[in-house]
């Protein structure tokens, strides 16, 4: 169990998911922990943020809030995390919504695992959304739209020193500004949520210096019209900064940021904009060259990659006649790209493999190494599907680092998998969720490049899979699933019970690992629907440890509450908790028979002093003299020392 047993009886949330991030470290050593109220140990009395640090003798938590004495309004404010370094050592929070003025203004700070806290800026409403904040991987620069001007700024430096990055082309500052919610700033991350998940910071700013920012704003004079993408080079004309327009976006259609590489000299997005259009090509040049180029001759959004060396927007699916990528909405389209930047993920009502996949549905396709791959038709619109690749608001999928491993969902179809031995009944259209609501048969698909393999994870082999993944007892999607880095593990919560062990009827957390699938939660115990229904939340690189919540009393003996707890599953771990003694019946309640202790002299015939006086010291007898009631006579010899004289002398008889 991660966070601390005596938390207030309130189920605890582990923090950072729903911030675009993980509330998890990498190496699966330190994790955030919440509670919504006040908490033994916590300095605020609401959103009580914790930081948990694995050590030799168990999960330590301490309280991230620096006491009350030291906070912004003296402990009257809430304290509510906005975003943190992926190594966990310093945090945003925004400061404010006291009971007395909950709309109020709000303070932004840094604070460091000391509880050292840097007052940024103060702002004049309080936030009721997140993700308004980022920060860098050092904590040096914190990026903010700011409410009142609408404009993003890297308020890092402290006080009085915010830098307005929101700038045009020609210098002046956006007219427009940037919408406080919405895609303006945020973007759409590929795989938010549990695993491999990215901060919103990561694909949309330089995350080691904030030396480009990317930001989405619509022109001046034109603010009705759809975002266009923009880029911040900070470092440009000496120091002073210069704005690149990267895509303007279309009249219809808003361009849609995937993800920028770490140091933010090149941006993926996906844009209905044609960016170099040399008109009809010669039937020769008609075929799929499989690299990338700069011409785009299809109506339908496709994925660019712009570089800044070049200041060139490179098409990335127009190698392909018509990529036809699937949208989702008017803001995004269904698109995910590797963290190494080698794969890219994306759907198409095309059938852009001959023999692969249908026309008109959803076919799910990778572009690697000037290579097409067809992976999955999961699903056509109409038909339910809750699946998307990307992010849709639902997070449901997620990569592997190096794009080989891609985790989605779809409705359950024996046409997706090779698995054999199962009859078309085995994977039914519709199932039921945890309360018995029938809904489109959603499970968890993993496919594997390097194995040119797709298998249903959440599938009860051998049998009919009669429960969709999750369902209604995980209340959040980014609770559902999630993938280690390296792509050897994968969990996720679902009420089928894929093993004899489960046997609770409700929903439970697997763990499938290198080809084996393992039961993280108890089976027995039935799990609630709700805050603390199970959740997946977090993976660390290796999958040894899997971060979850779950309200199971007795499942390590550190539980104190029937109410949802954060445990870490770690291979190799594991705290053994401290047993107490049983009560005693009976005889044996008495113990082993022992003695009367031996007399002891008090202690107070040798002491002396007021309140503990002795008695008069007594005369000592003269030599040859005896004391004898109370006086000294003379001493008589005692009759056996005679005796043994006698013997002696005599020769007989032994000395004794």
């Amino acid at each position: 169990m991660v966070n601390s047993s005596d938390k207030g009886n309130q189920n605890v949330l582990a923090q950072g998911t729903e911030l675009g991030g993980s509330p998890l470290t990498s190496d699966g050593t330190a994790a955030l922990w919440s509670v919504t109220g006040g908490a033994p140990g916590g300095a605020s009395g609401f959103f009580s943020s914790f930081l948990a640090e694995r050590t030799p003798a168990g999960w330590i938590s301490r309280s991230i809030v620096p006491p009350a004495a030291e906070q912004v309004g003296s402990g009257n404010f809430k304290y509510r995390l906005e975003t943190a370094t992926p190594d966990l050592a310093r945090f945003v929070f925004a400061a404010g919504g006291g009971s007395t003025e909950p709309n109020g203004e709000f303070t932004a700070l840094r604070i460091d695992r000391a509880q050292h806290q840097d007052p940024l800026q103060t702002y004049p409403v309080y936030p009721t959304f997140l993700n308004r904040f980022d920060v860098t991987d050092d904590g040096a620069h914190v990026l903010a739209i700011n409410p009142g001007t609408g404009q993003l700024e890297d308020i890092g430096a402290g006080v009085g020193a915010a830098e307005t990055l929101s700038v045009m082309p020609d210098g002046s500052t956006s007219e427009c500004g940037l919408e406080l919610e919405g895609q303006s700033f945020v973007g759409f991350t590929s795989t938010r949520g549990a695993g491999i998940s990215w901060r919103p910071g990561y694909h949309r700013m330089s995350a080691t210096d904030a030396s480009r920012v990317y930001f989405e704003t619509s022109p001046d004079e034109e603010c009705f019209l759809p975002y266009g993408l923009y880029v911040r080079n900070r470092e440009a004309n000496g120091g002073g900064g210069a704005t690149t327009l990267i895509d303007p976006g279309s009249f219809a259609h808003e361009v849609n940021l995937v993800r920028a590489t770490p140091d933010g000299r090149s941006v993926y997005f996906v844009t209905f904009t044609n960016h170099a259009s040399y008109g009809e090509l010669p039937a020769a040049e008609k075929e799929i060259s499989f690299d990338p180029v700069e011409k785009d001759l299809n109506e339908h959004a496709d994925v660019y990659r712009w570089d800044e060396e070049t200041d060139v927007a490179t098409c990335l699916t127009c190698v392909l006649p018509d990529a036809n990528l699937r949208e989702i909405g008017e803001h995004a389209a269904a698109v995910a790209v590797s963290d190494d930047f080698s794969h890219v993920y994306f759907e198409s009502a095309s059938q852009l493999v001959a023999g692969e996949g249908e026309e008109g549905r959803f076919n799910i396709y990778s572009l690697s190494g000037g290579t097409l791959r067809f992976v999955a038709t999961p699903g056509a619109e109409g038909e339910g599907c809750e699946c998307a690749i990307g992010y849709d608001g639902g997070g449901r999928s997620a990569l592997s680092s190096d794009g080989g491993i891609l985790l989605f969902t779809a409705p359950s179809d024996p046409l997706l998998t090779a698995q054999a031995g199962l009859p078309p009944e085995a994977l039914p259209e519709k199932c039921t969720n945890s309360v018995g609501n029938l809904r489109p048969c959603n499970q968890l698909y993993r496919y594997d490049e390097g194995a040119e393999s797709l298998e249903c994870v959440s599938c009860l082999a051998g049998g009919t899979t009669t429960f969709r993944i999750g369902g209604q007892a995980t209340p959040v999607p980014n609770g559902l699933f999630g993938v280690s880095a390296d792509g050897s593990t994968v969990a996720f919560v679902t009420p089928q019970p894929l093993l004899p062990i489960d046997i609770n009827g409700t929903a439970d957390i697997y763990e499938w690992r290198n080809e084996a699938l393992h039961l993280i939660t108890d089976g027995v115990t039935k799990a609630p629907v709700g805050v603390s229904a199970p959740a997946v939340n977090a993976i660390d690189a290796d999958g040894s440890s899997i971060l979850f919540t779950a309200d199971e009393p007795g499942l390590t003996g550190f539980e104190t509450d029937g109410l949802a707890n954060l445990y870490d599953a770690r291979i190799g771990g594991g705290f053994i908790p401290s047993s107490s003694p049983p009560h005693c019946t009976e005889e044996s309640c008495q113990g082993p028979v022992q003695g009367a202790p031996g007399f002891e002299r008090a202690g107070s015939l040798d002491f002396r002093g007021a309140g503990n006086v002795a008695g008069p010291r007594r005369q000592r007898c003269a030599k040859g003299k005896v004391r004898r009631h109370g006086r000294c006579t003379k001493r008589h010899p005692k009759r056996h020392h005679a005796k043994r004289r006698q013997v002696r002398q005599s020769g007989t008889g032994v000395a004794r």
